[in-house]
């Protein structure tokens, strides 16, 4: 970072992860769409649907009630990314801050258990 500002330095990093993220995003609620026949991602699960036919496809209502879903794994996206820039100040090596990660993950897994 010799002789860059910070925030050129910051900036296309958050844009590039946040990409990323946003490429998996879409890819997974592709997925969810295409695959949920009994409606478990798209429903509130209480219409007792048992449609299991895959080419049924009603893109329309199901891109409408997915929405969700969409801003669940968005939110999740921009919080893993920002936690992990904020534990790669803690961490003096890589190998640190991945454990350092993962037993942050574990002891907030237990807590909210």
């Amino acid at each position: 970072m010799t002789g860059v500002s910070p925030i050129i330095f910051w900036i296309p990093n958050i844009f590039f992860d946040v990409t990323l993220f946003g490429f998996s995003l879409v890819v997974t609620t592709i997925v969810f769409l295409t695959l949920d026949g009994r409606e478990s991602f798209t429903s509130n699960g209480a219409t007792g649907r048992t449609n299991y036919n895959f080419f049924h496809l009603n893109w329309e209502s199901k891109l409408i009630k997915i929405g969700p879903l969409i801003l669940i794994l968005a939110l999740f996206c921009f919080c893993g990314v920002m936690m992990s820039y904020i534990m790669s100040f803690w961490a003096n090596s890589p190998s640190s801050g991945f454990a350092l990660a993962i037993i942050f993950n574990i002891l907030a897994g237990e807590t909210l258990k």
